[in-house]
């Protein structure tokens, strides 16, 4: 699997819409370190 990186990644989700993000970091990187817009805490 390829690396992106955020910016990337976000212009990747627009351009496939029917693609899944899945963000594996842990409670604590999700709240802290910042998650894309729109997905639920």
């Amino acid at each position: 699997m390829k690396h992106l990186t955020p910016l990337e990644t976000a212009d990747f989700l627009k351009a496939n819409p029917d693609a899944v993000f899945v963000d594996c970091r842990s409670e604590w990187e999700f709240l802290f370190v910042g998650h894309p817009t729109g997905i639920p805490c």
